[in-house]
């Protein structure tokens, strides 16, 4: 009988140690993908401090820019550089809530809303935006990774919705402020 019971004692250890594990990993896997989203979450602040600098630091480039100004050529690529920093910014927080990264289909929605009111209520913003056409908001379908596919389609509908004066902008403009 001394054997059996050791053999129990043995194998309940052996099962605990393999649940102990199993255990571990999990709470690794959980620290791995949080640690993961904060760094995600991170770049995207980065971008979007970026994008304000920019913007700021060049600001009567950008206010002109975003009224269609007329801008010489060392200005149209500060505008340009403004401007592409702007959709890339939006494509990349588009891209985290399509992957779940952040959970938010309201957000998402917020952020095709957010580009599409800039780009129908700035002139500046509406040139730039047909000038560089799918080569911009687009470029996320030409990766063929399968992520932030609808971008640029949400992006053009919303536009020919507001284009067709079925709706109005619901959000605030704050990348161009008045112009």
């Amino acid at each position: 009988m001394k054997s059996t019971s050791w053999k129990e004692i043995v194998e309940v250890l052996g099962m605990a140690s393999i649940v102990a594990s199993l255990v571990f990993v999990g709470l690794q896997l959980r620290q791995s993908q949080e640690l993961g989203i904060s760094e995600i979450m991170s770049n995207m602040s980065d971008r979007k401090t970026a994008l304000h600098e920019l913007i700021t630091d060049h600001a009567e480039v950008w206010h002109k820019a975003c009224g269609g100004e007329e801008l010489d050529p060392a200005a149209r690529i500060i505008a340009g550089r403004i401007f592409m920093a702007l959709i890339g910014d939006s494509i990349s927080e588009y891209v985290a809530y399509e992957t779940g990264i952040i959970r938010s289909e309201s957000r998402q929605q917020r952020v095709i809303e957010q580009l599409a009111a800039e780009i129908w209520l700035y002139p500046g913003l509406r040139q730039m935006a047909e000038s560089h056409g799918d080569r911009h908001y687009g470029a996320v379908e030409a990766t063929g990774t399968g992520f932030g596919e609808g971008f640029g389609k949400r992006l053009v509908e919303r536009l020919e919705e507001l284009d067709s004066g079925q709706t109005a902008p619901s959000v605030d403009t704050i990348w161009c402020g008045s112009v």
